[in-house]
C-alpha cells in the first residue's frame, strides 16, 4: 500500500547533475524510485535521513554514495521515526520558534567559546609544536621574490651608508635579547598607498619604508618598531593566523552549508581582523621587554606610535580595523632608560 508521494532529485554519487524522480513510500516500510528505465527499492531501515537546517532541502542518503535531495516543506520525517531520531528531533526544532531561538542563542554561544579560546588555544599549541628545523622549512617555502617586489614595487632611496647604520644598530640590540628571531631586513620605498609603515613577512623579512624612517626622530623609535616586528616573528604569527582563519572559515561554512555566502566572507574577514588585533597587542608585549631589556624608553616606541596614527581610527569603525586603536597600544613610562 502506497502511503505518500514526492518529487525528488537523484544523484547517483558519481555526478553532480540530478535526475528528477518522484519518490514513494511503500506501507511504512521501503521506498522505492525510477530513474530512466532502472527501478530503485530500499527498506527504510537502509537509508538515513537528514534534515538540514542551513540549507533549504532534505536528503535521504542510500547505498554507494548516492542520494535523494527533498524540498524542506516535504514532511518525510514521520516515515523514518525508527530510523533517524536525530532528524525528528531537528523536524520539531524546526516548527517551534521558542525552540529556534533557544538552539540560535546556543549556537552563538558555542561560537564564541570556539573562536575566542578554542581556535586560538589550539592554534597556538600547533604552532609552537612545530620544531624550529621544521618551521625554518615551512619559511623557506613561503619566500617569494616576485611577490615583495609586486607589493613594494618601489625601490628605497635611503643611501646605503644610513642603511648599514641602521642594520648595525638593530643588530648591536639584538645580540643583547637572549634567543632573538632569525630576520632579513629589507628597505622599501612605500610610495603614496603604504607610506610610512612597517611590516613583516612569513619568510622572515622585515620591511622598512623611507617613510618610516625619515619621520622618525631617533634611532631608538625605529628599534621600538623593529622589536615590535620581532615580536610576529617570535610567536609565529603569520602561521597561527592562517591556521585560526582557515578552521574558522570550515566552520562557517559548516553552519551556513554554503561556501560562496556573503555572511562567511564578511565573518570571517572580521574574525581575522579580531585575531590581527590579538597578535598586534602580543607583539607589543614582546617588544616592551625587548625595549626594557635593551634599557631603550618605551616613549619611544609611543611617539612612533603617534606619528603613524595622528588622528587614529574612530572608535565606531575600529571593529573593522587590522590593529588595536592607538590608546589601547601606548605603554607606560620605563624608568633609568634613554
Amino acid at each position: 500500500m502506497q502511503l505518500a508521494k514526492f518529487e525528488a532529485k537523484f544523484f547517483n554519487g558519481n555526478s553532480s547533475k540530478p535526475t528528477k524522480t518522484n519518490i514513494e513510500i511503500i506501507e511504512n516500510e521501503y521506498l522505492k524510485f525510477t530513474v530512466g528505465s532502472k527501478l530503485y527499492r530500499f527498506n527504510l531501515n537502509d537509508v538515513q535521513l537528514n534534515t538540514l537546517i542551513a540549507r533549504n532541502s532534505k536528503r535521504i542518503y542510500l547505498l554507494n554514495n548516492s542520494f535523494l535531495e527533498l524540498s524542506s516543506e516535504c514532511n518525510v520525517e514521520i516515515y523514518f521515526k525508527s530510523s533517524n531520531f536525530v532528524s525528528n528531533i531537528i523536524h520539531k526544532i524546526e516548527n517551534n520558534l521558542l525552540l529556534i531561538c533557544l538552539v540560535f542563542l546556543l549556537s552563538i554561544f558555542t561560537l564564541f567559546i570556539i573562536n575566542y579560546y578554542v581556535i586560538p588555544t589550539t592554534a597556538k599549541t600547533i604552532t609552537n609544536s612545530i620544531s624550529e628545523e621544521a618551521y625554518l622549512k615551512i619559511q623557506a617555502r613561503t619566500s617569494n621574490k616576485y611577490l615583495l617586489d609586486s607589493l613594494f614595487p618601489y625601490k628605497s632611496e635611503i643611501s646605503s651608508s644610513r642603511k648599514n647604520e641602521i642594520k648595525k644598530y638593530f643588530l648591536m640590540h639584538c645580540s643583547i635579547v637572549k634567543n632573538c628571531p632569525n630576520y632579513t631586513l629589507i628597505f622599501k620605498k612605500g610610495g603614496p598607498k603604504i607610506g610610512p609603515n612597517a611590516f613583516t613577512l612569513p619568510d622572515g623579512q622585515i620591511i622598512f619604508t623611507d617613510e618610516l624612517i625619515n619621520i622618525s626622530t631617533n634611532d631608538n623609535e625605529l628599534v621600538s618598531i623593529f622589536s615590535h616586528e620581532l615580536g610576529h616573528l617570535r610567536y609565529r604569527h603569520w602561521l597561527r593566523q592562517s591556521l585560526q582563519e582557515t578552521v574558522f572559515g570550515i566552520l562557517i561554512v559548516s553552519l551556513t552549508g554554503e561556501i560562496e555566502t556573503i555572511i562567511s566572507g564578511v565573518l570571517t574577514g572580521i574574525i581575522g581582523n579580531i585575531y590581527s588585533k590579538d597578535m598586534e597587542l602580543e607583539a607589543d608585549k614582546y617588544a616592551k621587554k625587548f625595549m626594557e631589556t635593551t634599557c631603550i624608553g618605551t616613549h619611544h616606541f609611543n611617539a612612533i606610535l603617534t606619528k603613524l596614527n595622528p588622528k587614529d581610527i574612530d572608535e565606531r569603525y575600529s571593529f573593522f580595523s587590522t590593529h588595536p586603536q592607538l590608546n589601547k597600544r601606548i605603554m607606560g613610562q620605563s624608568t633609568n632608560c634613554i
